[in-house]
């Protein structure tokens, strides 16, 4: 190891560590270091065991941000500072170790958690050979430190699959689904094009997650006698159903229920309110 590399790393430990501290190191060896991809359209993640640690992971769902996180086998009680620094490889010994960002420990199965700015400089570091590198005091031990190393080795292979499925992720979140409204013109059960665009965002996803179930509600303002309008939410909720299933969505994951006036969500009084009461709820479960 050159001198330069010995002073980088008494640097680092010095900084965080008290006189005379001992230094526990974490990291794959690296005849084992591998990377991991999972891939569909709704989640990717590229991740990688830390022996006697935890599990590095980046991930992505679909219609969310880049995110990483490491889950730990032996969970911290308290939140303690970390310092995330870019270590080079033994075999770069004239370049020297740059700081990442600085992250907090926290309690609990993921203690160490960031978001996509973080994430990304994670990767980039990654990406360019270096070994990230996570500083902290023990929570158990005040007089131990420890480091935390992501390894490079057999990174780039891995990476290329994890980018070509977030760039394939679908850009919309369960999140955005689980409550859709479709809406509809006075006395009519026709679906619009912004009705069928809605729908058919809702029936991409659910062929991806078989676990999702579907619950269809029609209703009606209050304009027209009230057989009339039971009779049209019915209809209303039997057109979407049926576009759904003719999208490849299975009849049995679709339950339907009809009100006709009786649930109004706005004000009848209004042109406004009633339009918005001229709907189908589409409720995504599960």
């Amino acid at each position: 190891m050159s001198v330069v590399r010995v002073i980088t790393v008494v640097i680092l430990l010095a900084a965080m560590a008290p006189v005379g501290a001992r230094v526990h190191h974490y990291q794959s060896p690296w005849h084992e270091s591998r990377w991991t991809t999972r891939s569909s359209p709704l989640y990717c993640s590229l991740s990688q065991k830390i022996p006697f640690y935890g599990t590095a992971v980046f991930s992505q769902r679909a219609g969310g941000r880049l995110q990483f996180h490491i889950r730990v086998h032996v969970r911290p009680e308290r939140k303690i500072p970390v310092q995330v620094w870019a270590v080079p490889p033994q075999w770069k010994h004239n370049v020297a170790s740059r700081e990442i960002t600085g992250l907090q420990l926290r309690p609990g199965t993921w203690p160490i958690r960031t978001g996509r700015r973080d994430a990304l400089r994670l990767l980039d570091a990654l990406a360019e050979g270096y070994f990230p590198t996570f500083h902290y005091q023990d929570w158990l031990d005040h007089n131990q430190q420890i480091r935390v190393s992501l390894s490079a080795i057999n990174f780039q292979p891995a990476l290329r699959r994890f980018q070509v499925c977030t760039r394939a992720l679908i850009p919309y979140s369960l999140a955005s689904l689980r409550r859709s409204r479709i809406y509809f013109a006075t006395a009519r059960h026709a679906l619009s094009k912004r009705a069928r665009r809605k729908l058919d965002a809702i029936a991409t996803y659910l062929r991806f997650d078989k676990r999702l179930r579907l619950r269809v509600d029609g209703h009606t303002d209050s304009r027209g006698r009230k057989r009339y309008n039971f009779l049209l939410s019915q209809r209303r909720a039997l057109a979407v159903k049926r576009y759904l299933v003719s999208k490849g969505i299975k009849p049995s994951r679709i339950s339907v229920r009809y009100f006709g006036e009786r649930m109004p969500w706005k004000s009848n009084r209004t042109a406004k309110g009633r339009a918005a009461n001229r709907r189908v709820l589409v409720l995504v479960s599960g």
